[in-house]
């Protein structure tokens, strides 16, 4: 039962969240018909692929392979001016590599880890 309240209390105090469920149940009852076709509607390739990604960064991440990354940056540059330039830096390198996309999934929890 427990699990139920966190999540509705998280749902209770995420204004966004709140805003964005009520607008979606006022869209149903303004088009009820459009209902059955919501599964349709979503891109499930696109939803696919990003869980890939996520679970990929995550992977990384919990491998310590970022935290490996982070502190070599760390102990390499001094200044902060100059962490931030290799940051942009490494992000343009990795976006030349692989997608935008990957390349942000890496780099954001880099940064967030420094």
């Amino acid at each position: 039962m427990r699990p139920i309240r966190t999540l509705y209390t998280q749902v209770t105090e995420d204004l966004l969240l709140l805003v964005l469920l009520c607008s979606f149940i006022l869209l149903l009852i303004w088009v009820p018909s459009e209902f059955g076709t919501l599964p349709y509607r979503v891109e499930w390739n696109t939803i696919y692929i990003l869980s890939g990604l996520m679970l990929l960064s995550k992977g990384l991440e919990r491998s310590g392979a970022l935290s490996r990354l982070g502190s070599l940056l760390l102990n390499r540059v001094k200044a902060e001016r100059k962490l931030a330039y290799s940051l942009i830096v490494f992000s343009a390198l990795l976006s030349a590599i692989v997608t935008n996309d990957v390349a942000l999934f890496i780099v954001i929890p880099l940064t967030l880890g420094l």
